[in-house]
């Protein structure tokens, strides 16, 4: 059995927001420069690590890539990922016939 996330219906509309706010992203971005402009659209979530969830499945979907770490400030600077917009997602590429 694989695990399947619940999805909650704040973690649906941060993701629906994102995906169209990533369309202007230009410079690499961390989870923690993103977070409080997504609280704004979309509300404060039961669980902020619930955003988290948000940006894997980006990650997973082929949205965002991983560029790097940086130190964070909300988490005592410990390293976490940078994240860069692909531009054409895996998924959505068409293969030449």
């Amino acid at each position: 059995m694989t695990y399947q996330p619940i999805e909650t219906e704040w973690s649906h509309d941060a993701y629906r927001w994102l995906r169209v706010r990533l369309r202007w992203q230009v410079r690499p971005f961390t989870a923690e420069e993103l977070l409080p402009a997504v609280l704004k659209a979309a509300g404060e979530p039961r669980d902020r690590r619930q955003f988290g969830a948000v940006l894997q499945r980006l990650h997973r979907e082929g949205y965002i890539a991983r560029a790097g770490f940086r130190p964070a400030r909300t988490s005592h600077y410990s390293p976490k990922p940078v994240w860069s917009v692909v531009r054409q997602p895996a998924h959505k590429v068409q293969k030449a016939a």
